[in-house]
């Protein structure tokens, strides 16, 4: 019996032993068991598919990091915890974080309380449009959340220096409201003066004098107004210089008494 044992086993390990250095990655067809042929046919085959859509995906995952990495727009893949996933330079660049200084989390880039609520809402499911200040900069985060089986599983910041729109829509409101002024002032004071006449409390000798004085207000005030947006267009909105003045031209123009 004692014998008969040594001798299964020994017959045993000497059968399975193609079979235990059988390299799965490159199974080798030609020194095993014809039984098994089809099996290993078919895993060489699932190795080869395997490897093509591992090249596949590392193609797609170097043009991704190409796109992303040269994006002038800052980029933040976050998952559920807040955590990073992955971020390209211009989000380094434009939130003005080092690489040392980043960790895990996102609130690493930014601790703002606007950035912070940004995270949050869009965490749970809410887009959001936060601008947050950074170093003299004004960027603006459009934080959208990333959706799995209708449940939130991560969200995509993505972050923009509106610095100079910023400006340019300050620059703009100055300018509508120095005009909507300069152009109240006068007709306020032509205004008044066409009621007086209207009402009959000037006399008739003083008529022609004040419609004299109306038209020289008109006129000055026209003089005033274009010289004034010429200096404001020669150095902003040359653009848009004739257009404006030609607009105001107009318009002083319909004023007739």
């Amino acid at each position: 019996a004692l014998l008969s044992a040594l001798l299964s086993s020994s017959l045993a390990k000497k059968i399975v032993k193609p079979l235990n250095e059988l390299d799965f990655a490159k199974p080798d067809t030609r020194e095993i068991y014809p039984e098994i042929y089809p099996l290993l046919s078919k895993i060489s085959r699932q190795n080869t598919l395997i490897e093509l859509q591992m090249e596949d995906l590392k193609k797609r995952q170097e043009e991704f990091l190409t796109i992303t990495q040269n994006m002038s727009e800052g980029l933040i893949l976050i998952d559920s915890k807040a955590e990073v996933l992955s971020y390209n330079k211009s989000a380094r660049r434009l939130l003005s974080v080092k690489n040392s200084e980043i960790s895990e989390s996102v609130l690493s880039f930014n601790s703002s309380d606007e950035f912070k609520a940004a995270v949050s809402s869009v965490l749970s499911g809410e887009k959001s449009r936060p601008m947050i200040e950074v170093e003299g900069k004004t960027c603006q985060i459009f934080a959208n959340p990333v959706y799995v089986e209708e449940s939130v599983s991560g969200a995509v910041l993505l972050i923009l220096d509106v610095t100079e729109k910023e400006q340019r829509d300050a620059m703009r409101r100055e300018f509508t409201s120095n005009v909507s002024h300069e152009l109240k002032t006068p007709l306020t004071s032509i205004y008044g003066i066409s009621e007086i006449m209207a009402n009959g409390l000037v006399k008739p000798e003083d008529t022609e004098l004040l419609a004299v004085s109306i038209i020289g207000m008109k006129i000055f005030s026209l003089s005033y107004l274009t010289g004034w947006v010429d200096m404001c267009f020669s150095s902003y909105f040359t653009a848009l210089e004739r257009p404006v003045r030609s607009m105001l031209a107009a318009f002083f123009g319909t004023l007739v008494f």
